[in-house]
């Protein structure tokens, strides 16, 4: 013989639940390539010092192109600014991440902030169709 369990129902709630934390993401391309980010800002962050560390880590990505070579070694890029701040960017697995790919990333994440706001940031990076990366911006001191 079965025996059937009863539930109660339960009323819905009647607040609106909070996410934990921010579900909006935006996608920004960089003009001219086929590399887009899929970015999600976390707190904002000072101009000066963000704009400092995306100049001068897309800079140096461009360098590392020319002098060393295409597909970055152990599939990690870092850059450590001044003020506690942070770029770090790896390649997605099966992946091989560029230093010209992570570049236009950089360039697009510096292209979208300056038209909306400076914060802290992780995206997401595609060329073309394929995720080939993640990365974060931010100050790592905290």
């Amino acid at each position: 013989m079965l025996h059937r369990r009863t539930f109660d129902i339960l009323d819905p709630p009647t607040h609106n639940l909070v996410p934990r934390k921010s579900t909006e993401t935006i996608r920004w391309c960089e003009p001219g390539t086929q590399t887009y980010i899929i970015l999600t800002m976390l707190h904002s962050f000072p101009r000066i010092p963000m704009l400092d560390i995306l100049d001068k880590s897309i800079g140096l990505a461009r360098q590392h192109a020319h002098f060393i070579g295409e597909v970055i070694p152990a599939g990690r890029f870092t850059y450590v600014g001044d003020g506690a701040l942070l770029v770090h960017i790896r390649s997605s697995p099966h992946h091989q991440l560029t230093y010209e790919v992570t570049a236009a990333a950089l360039s697009a994440l510096r292209a979208y902030m300056l038209g909306h706001n400076f914060a802290a940031a992780t995206f997401w990076i595609y060329d073309g169709s394929r995720e080939v990366g993640g990365g974060l911006i931010g100050d790592y001191g905290n």
